[in-house]
């Protein structure tokens, strides 16, 4: 399940997450400069079908669809993470693993 969710505390330390990931990015010689979060969501979308159909619109409390999602509105099949085994047999393309 994919959900977007309103940020519920301060998180601990100087730092937000994004802002580490860039200094580490930086560091190694890459351009990274993104101002929010969405903004890397916008081009993980761009170079991965499996998400095209999520969008982080505003955080609701019951609000998510089921990974991966292609197309707005047609979640994935629910129940194919962790059936009975992990890591789960291998299966067809778009299916979902039966145990």
């Amino acid at each position: 399940m994919v959900a977007a969710r309103a940020q519920a505390i301060e998180p601990p330390g100087e730092r937000e997450d994004l802002w580490i990931i860039q200094e580490i990015a930086r560091r190694m010689g890459l351009p990274w400069n993104y101002a929010h979060v969405s903004e890397v969501f916008v081009e993980m979308r761009a170079g991965m079908d499996t998400i095209g159909g999520i969008h982080l619109g505003a955080p609701r409390a019951r609000s998510a669809v089921t990974y991966p999602c292609e197309q707005v509105g047609r979640s994935g099949p629910v129940g194919c993470v962790h059936r009975n085994i992990f890591p789960p047999p291998p299966a067809a393309p778009g299916s979902c693993p039966r145990t």
